[in-house]
């Protein structure tokens, strides 16, 4: 039976094995972290990470002025635009330094990403999986009383220090999400610099006393591995963006293909 054409890039035309390898190393990453995390001897070990790792962060803001209204800034409303576009940054050149005839199919690829972050996002935090995601669990605030509160010495904007559902973190989701995607799109150089521009947004929360790295590395990462694993490794992308592609193609009567994109 003669395969079917479908336009895809270099990076996503790669055999099925490899592919297959990949998803199975995923998998067995979330496994093991998950088993790490809730049983013993290693969730021990977990529990004193996020501890150190909660009076290492907060420390950054115990005694700079600079550095508690720089940490501030990140963790206020305005940062959240702000990552938006990083991610812009990041997503626009990707599509319109394309090659002639890879934009549209670049563009769909894109689209179809930020659909997926959303949708998922809407998801863990107000749909149906709310109940079995979301944990009550007390961030380091809430836990450790020596942790020193930005909002002692902020008084521009309110600072979250406190979560009593810390887990699994949707900020961290959102990065995490955007990092790993631009990995699988772009590959490990750019997703490098993605991970680089997204520091200053990971941390803030960590910083503050609002999450334990284990929400972002147990919650977060997790569930950005798990998504995009199985929408990357398996034929789904692909299947996925053919189809629209070849849905607005007939939409537009081809007319699309005339114009370079």
């Amino acid at each position: 039976m003669p395969s079917r054409s479908v336009n895809i890039s270099p990076m996503q035309n790669i055999n099925n094995l490899p592919k297959m390898k990949s998803l199975l190393i995923s998998q067995f990453i979330i496994v093991f972290l998950l088993l790490s995390w809730n049983f013993p001897p290693l969730c021990h070990l977990w529990e004193k990470l996020d501890i150190a790792a909660a009076y290492f962060f907060n420390s950054f803001i115990q005694n700079h002025k600079i550095s508690q209204n720089f940490w501030a800034f990140f963790n206020s409303s305005l940062a959240d635009w702000l990552f938006d576009i990083t991610m812009a940054l990041f997503f626009l050149p990707y599509v319109f330094l394309a090659q002639k005839g890879q934009k549209l199919k670049r563009f769909i690829e894109i689209s179809l990403i930020i659909f997926v972050i959303v949708l998922f996002y809407n998801l863990f935090n107000r749909g149906i999986f709310e109940k079995a995601i979301i944990l009550s669990r007390e961030s380091p605030f809430g836990v450790l009383p020596d942790l020193f509160s930005l909002n002692e010495v902020i008084s521009w904007t309110h600072v979250k220090v406190h979560s009593s559902a810390s887990y699994p973190g949707d900020h961290g989701y959102t990065i995490c999400m955007f990092i790993l995607s631009i990995y699988f799109l772009m590959g490990r150089r750019q997703c490098f610099f993605a991970f680089l521009a997204s520091l200053p947004f990971l941390v803030p929360r960590l910083i503050t006393g609002a999450h334990w790295v284990t929400d972002i590395l147990m919650g977060s990462f997790i569930m950005a591995l798990f998504i995009l694993g199985w929408l990357f490794y398996t034929p789904l992308f692909t299947f996925l963006t053919s189809k629209i592609h070849s849905l607005i193609k007939v939409i537009f009567n081809d007319n699309i293909s005339n114009e370079n994109l």
